[in-house]
């Protein structure tokens, strides 16, 4: 079996999810206080710099709390697929539809929700 640091690479894309009562003063936290350079808006996310990452600010109504995403990449997406059950990791495809995107969501033990994507 392949070793998982031949499969799998840290993404430069972090995600806040962010609920509405608190989320204009993220924002504003990130883009004014912090300072970190606007890169590009997708999706109605606004992306920061964050040294070479990018740092989303998702607007999320319905969560109860601010929390992380994550994305990893793979050279092999059914490889990384199989290396996963291996391990017992479930598919958390339930997270956040992704039509037409190859990849898929995960949670690390501590609930990360955690995109892989093929590099």
């Amino acid at each position: 079996m392949t070793q998982n640091r031949d499969v799998i690479t840290g993404g430069n894309n972090i995600a806040l999810k962010v609920p509405s009562y608190c989320y204009d003063q993220t924002l504003s936290f990130y883009r004014d206080t912090l300072g970190l350079r606007f890169v590009r808006e997708e999706l109605g996310s606004p992306g920061f710099e964050f040294g070479s990452d990018t740092l989303w600010i998702d607007h999320v109504p319905r969560y109860p709390k601010s929390d992380v995403w994550l994305q990893v990449f793979a050279d092999e997406i059914d490889g990384a697929a199989e290396l996963m059950r291996s391990h017992g990791v479930p598919l958390r495809e339930e997270v956040e539809p992704y039509d037409d995107v190859l990849g898929f969501w995960i949670s690390d033990p501590s609930g990360t929700i955690i995109r892989l994507s093929p590099a």
